[in-house]
């Protein structure tokens, strides 16, 4: 198996311990990530766009838009 670079050892430690689940995102919330995407939601008309979320965690950012009714 290839070695892992240095900066994915707290992710794949943090999957260990807590699997497919939020905190392996570490991020520092919840709502601290709902915050972030409302920056983008509010800032940007994202209705009819097609984006790429990508590398960010599990996608979580589609959720959110469609919650606030962006299509």
């Amino acid at each position: 198996m290839a070695k892992q670079p240095d900066y994915l050892k707290p992710y794949l430690a943090a999957s260990k311990l807590h699997g497919a689940s939020f905190p392996t995102l570490l991020w520092a919330s919840r709502d601290t990530q709902e915050a972030r995407f409302g920056a983008f939601a509010d800032a940007l008309d994202l209705d009819g766009v097609s984006l790429l979320d990508v590398g960010c965690g599990r996608g979580d950012l589609l959720g959110f838009l469609h919650a606030r009714d962006v299509r």
